[in-house]
């Protein structure tokens, strides 16, 4: 499940990054996720750091699409922050009925 989710996300951030590029523009896929969610993904004081974000950062290069793994703080701010587009791609995100919607 989390795969296929994630697969989707790229899928539709590659389709904008194209669609963008085609425009002359040279975008990057802005990658976060909740910094306090052992073992999937962490904040280490630094940088980002988990299997979560190793996973989607390894697709993003091997669909040659830039990208930026960027923490912006707690979960409450990566969501906010992603409900705004400062944050393309929040890794594992969970499907909810609300965030589906």
């Amino acid at each position: 499940m989390l795969t296929r989710s994630l697969l989707t996300l790229l899928a539709m951030c590659w389709a904008q990054a194209m669609a963008a590029e085609l425009e002359g523009d040279c975008p990057k896929v802005v990658v976060s996720a909740d910094p306090d969610y052992p073992p999937l993904h962490w904040y280490d004081g630094k940088e980002l750091r988990g299997p979560s974000i190793e996973l989607a950062t390894r697709i993003l290069a091997d669909l040659k699409i830039p990208y930026e793994v960027r923490y912006v703080g707690p979960w409450k701010r990566v969501l906010a922050n992603a409900s705004v587009g400062k944050i393309d791609l929040v890794a594992t995100l969970k499907i909810q009925p609300e965030r589906e919607r």
